[in-house]
Parts: structure tokens; sequence; C-alpha cells
């Protein structure tokens, strides 16, 4: 009731209405009791050993038969409960005119008005200039200090918006409703008087069934019935029965801008989507400040592209050049040129196995191929940087052929090999050059070149050696045509000699020729013989070169090279470097 300070509810006088007492004194640590009587909400008096706690800060008592104490009683504490008389409307109205209840001047009500009978709604007065509306005992409106109106919700919206937050946890939305013939409007003002009234709005009409929307107190844009969209226009482009979006600018031309983000994955389109699946579409790719321009078909599949370059590609999202075909199936492209310029053809196939096709150029005479260029994949799969070329003609009467080849190491071979000839006793041909008088041949056919092991040998010289070895044993050769050329080493550290006849060094690389102008080899830096060999003269129709002495003073001829000049001591011994050259077979 309303007491003489001006209470409604619980005043402090009314401290005497006691409707129920209870008292507990708990044998172990309790925290919550139950109020047998029950309780009103917010007239409930709780003592703990004499002391009366605060509501809220050290007990909760909210739902009329269970307390909750902030902190619990233990053994020995002794909690009394005094339940008070609630303030009731009815009890007041029933000394007043049925229906009527004045107040002259305010009205202080500390937190809430309860609807009777319904104790879960009520008219809330949660913190200063707020107010609330409970239902079903959740908030279900607030307006707060800031005169903000907050539908579902506590939390305010975006800053810029938030005169009206509607929140729900499902889907939440506001419904205006009009008549059949009239409008439903959402107007933006910014003045009271003038076209500042609606200088922007979203407009429904009912009667015609078109949605409107005003900028700047002008329609910008209209949908109608139909789904046409009209922007800058009110008039419609018909197509038939299909839908239009038309865009319009009076007599200075209208476009239509399509804008994204630079991320190319979520590139703005234009797209034809019969049935509502993604068939045919045309889509306008957005890359930083320039462009491609991409079609696609079949499912959303690109076909083909225009790069921000200006480059064309068929088949790749990554044109290389003017025009770039790329295809999982042969793929054809016809070029013509009708400048004074050059043309370029670039195959890139992305093959898994070695000597397999990337590009082949074909040439067809009336519909025959009379001849191609291949080229081909080498061995390297792993890095797939290397590869061949392969050149086919065709001879009357005959299938078409590979003729010659540039492999990946740029060796060129004519039918296989290194500059391999197929008929034997063919090569190089230096016809054009002069020739001198005793000219035999002008072709060259062979090079080679290499290592090989010379070793000390009498097996057909006359001599005997026995029990050889070496600390140093080599040899090089380079044959050029018949023509070879040799250099070595040789020296030991044991032999043993038979005294008389002379030795050979063997093991040369190629058979020498028959005549007796086939070569010999010079020594030098000899050391450690008894009397070392001065030269070698190459063997006919052999693998060996027979050991010459020094010309003797008064002598016009080589002496033969004995067994019993080598040095037999252990150790380093007999050594000898050798060079020159022979002829082979």
């Amino acid at each position: 009731m309303a007491d003489r300070s001006g209470y409604i509810g619980r005043a402090p006088s009314d401290s005497s209405i006691i409707v129920a007492r209870q008292t507990n004194q708990p044998t172990s640590t309790t925290s919550t009791f139950v109020f047998n009587s029950g309780y009103d909400v917010g007239y409930l008096d709780i003592y703990v050993n004499g002391s009366k706690l605060i509501n809220a800060l050290d007990y909760t008592a909210t739902d009329t038969r269970n307390v909750t104490l902030t902190t619990a009683a233990v053994n020995g504490d002794v909690i009394e409960f005094v339940a008070y008389k609630a303030f009731n409307l009815a009890n007041v109205l029933s000394s007043a005119p049925p229906g009527n209840f004045t107040v002259d001047g305010s009205l202080s009500i500390p937190d809430k008005i309860i609807h009777t009978g319904d104790t879960n709604t009520a008219i809330r007065f949660p913190a200063a200039d707020t107010f609330t509306v409970e239902t079903a005992g959740s908030e279900a409106l607030r307006v707060d200090s800031s005169g903000r109106l907050l539908l579902g919700t506590t939390t305010e919206g975006y800053a810029f918006a938030d005169t009206l937050t509607i929140a729900e946890s499902g889907n939440s939305g506001i419904t205006i409703r009009s008549g059949t013939t009239n409008s439903g409007a959402v107007y933006f003002s910014d003045a009271t008087s003038g076209t500042g009234e609606y200088d922007g709005w979203v407009d429904y009409s009912h009667n015609n069934r078109t949605m409107h929307f005003g900028v700047a107190a002008t329609e910008r844009l209209r949908i109608t019935s139909a789904g046409d969209v009209h922007i800058g226009t009110t008039n419609a482009v018909v197509f038939g029965s299909r839908r239009a979006l038309t865009v319009a600018n009076g007599t200075t031309g209208a476009v239509l801008s399509l804008y994204n983000s630079t991320t190319a994955t979520n590139n703005p389109r234009i797209s034809s989507n019969p049935g509502g699946s993604e068939i045919n579409d045309i889509g306008i790719h957005a890359a930083s400040t320039n462009g491609n321009i991409i079609a696609y078909t079949n499912n959303d599949t690109e076909r083909l592209r225009i790069s921000s370059t200006g480059n064309v590609g068929i088949g790749t999202d990554n044109p290389l050049s003017r025009l770039h075909v790329s295809g999982t199936h042969n793929s054809h492209i016809r070029m013509t040129n009708t400048s004074d310029d050059g043309l370029e053809l670039i195959g890139d196939a992305n093959r898994s196995n070695a000597n397999t096709t990337t590009l082949a150029i074909k040439s067809r005479w009336n519909g025959t191929e009379v001849s191609k260029i291949v080229f081909q994949t080498d061995a390297d799969t792993t890095n797939k940087d290397d590869g061949k070329i392969l050149f086919h003609t065709k001879s009357s009467g005959s299938s078409i052929s590979e003729r010659l080849r540039i492999t990946s190491g740029g060796e060129v071979q004519i039918a296989n090999g290194n500059l391999k000839f197929s008929t034997a006793g063919t090569g190089i041909d230096f016809s054009s050059n002069a020739n001198a008088a005793g000219m035999t041949s002008e072709l060259l056919d062979d090079y080679e070149e290499g290592t090989w092991t010379p070793i000390f040998d009498t097996s057909i010289s006359g001599g005997t050696l026995s029990g050889i070895t070496y600390d140093q044993q080599q040899g090089k050769y380079r044959k050029i045509g018949s023509m070879v050329y040799i250099e070595g080493l040789l020296r030991t550290t044991a032999v043993t000699n038979g005294g008389n006849g002379t030795y050979d060094i063997s093991g040369l690389p190629f058979t020498a020729s028959a005549d007796n102008t086939n070569g010999s080899f010079f020594c030098y830096s000899q050391h450690s013989w008894t009397n070392a060999p001065h030269q070698f003269g190459v063997v006919a129709n052999t693998d060996h070169a027979r050991a010459r002495g020094g010309i003797s003073v008064g002598d016009a001829t080589y002496t033969n090279g004995a067994v019993n000049d080598f040095d037999t001591a252990s150790g380093s011994k007999n050594r000898v470097y050798f060079s020159g050259w022979y002829t082979t077979v």
C-alpha cells in the first residue's frame, strides 16, 4: 500500500506484518534452505546468528521457496527466515471506487510491478533511467538510459544504428502490414520539412507489387512484380518472357560495373543458369586494377579467358601468349598473318612418360601426310625439362619415317646415334675444301677419345721380360678418322730380363695399319734405365710398338732396344714418358 513516505510495496513501517517464520540450525555446512511456508520475492528477511543479511549480496531468494546463502552456514549457526505480507493493489482498491486508483504526486516503486496471479510478467526498473518489460520470466523489452529501445536483448546494436535493436536466437525481423491497395515504407529523413523528410526510402506498393528504392529524394531502383530490375528508369525493356536488368542514365549512357576484392577465387560474373544449374556462364574476373574476362560452360567449367594483358586462353586460366590453347584431347589451331611478320606456335603438354610427343607439326599434300616435325619428351620424367626433335619425311610409295633427330643434349643424329650415318664408310664430306695433289679421301667418318693401359711386352719381340710390376701405367688416346694420337707413362717397381732380344710397348687401343709408315712414339723424361729407349716404332697389323735405341756415332740407322737395357734393381725404375701417332686399319 502507499504509506506516509510515498512508498508502495514493502515500506519500512510495514515490517510488523509478518506472515511466516522459520528457524533452521544446520548440523553441517549448508548453503541452500527450503522455506516451507513460501514467500513473496522481495518480502523475505534472513538473519544469521541475529545479524540481518542483505538481499542479492548475502543471499538469493527468487523462486518463492528456496534460499541460497552466499556464504554457507555451518554447524551451530542459527538461521531465521521472516516472510512479510506483500503489497497487493487489490487490497488498496478494495477501499477505493471499483477500478480506480489515484495517486496525487509521485508513486515510488523500488523494483517492479507484477501482474497479479502471473508473477513472471512484470514491469521492472532495473537501473537508473531504465525500465523493462518481462514476460514468461524473461526480459522482452528494454528502454535504456540513452532512450534506445531494445527488443529481445540487453545489448544495443551498431553505434550508427542502435536506436532500435531487435534480437532473436532464430529468425528475426519486422513486419509492416498495409492495405491491399496501399504501401508500406521506411523513410530516411534529415529534416522536418521539404524533400529532406524523404531523402531516402524503401517502399513496397501492394497495389502493383513493386519495390521502390529512393536516394536523394528520387527513385533510383525498382523491382517489378515480374522480377525485372530497373536502375535509373521506370521503363521496362521487354525480352519476351525473359527477366531483364535495365540500367539507364539519360543521354550520357550507363555502365554495369561488377566489383569485388582482389581475391581471384570469388570473382564477379554474369551468369546464365537454366533451371538453377550453372550450365552456361559468362564470368568477369576482377584481379587487382586489371581484370580477366572469362567464359564458362558446362557446370562452371572455364573455357576461354582474355587476360589483363590481352592474351587469349582456350582451356587454360593462364594464357602466356596472344593465343594459348590447352586441352586434354587433340587440339587443333589454324593461324594466318596478313602482315609481314612471322608466327610462333608453342605447345605445352604435361606428359607422364619419356619419349612421348608434346607437339607435332604435320604437313599434308592433298590429304596425304608427307612430312612432320615431332617434339618429344626425353628421359627426365621428374623435372620434365628435357626434350628432343624428330624430323620425318616420306618418299614416293613409302611410309613416312624419321630421317633426322636433335637430342636433348644437342647431338644431331641421322637415323640414330651421334651424327651417325646409315651406310658404312660415310661421314662428313669436306669435298668443298681445296685438295692437295696426293689427296685420296675427304671423308671424316670417326672420332673417339679415351684411355688405354700400356705394358712392356716381349710376346712378339724375341726378348724375355718377366716379373714386371708397375707403379705408373697410364695411357690416353684420341682417334680422328684413321689417325690415332697417343700419350702415356710407364715406370716399373720390379723387372727381370732374359739378357737378349728387344721389347715392345703393347696394348694400343687400335690395331695398326699394314704399311710401314704407320707411326711412332717419341720418348722423354726417361729415368733410372741402364740404357733408356729413345723411340718406339709401331709394328704393322698389331697393337705393339718396338723399342728403338739412339743413333750411334757414325751409324745411319736406329738400333733396337734390348731387354738388358732395363734397370732390374727394385724400386721405382725404368721411367719413360712417350707420345706420338699411328694409323689404324
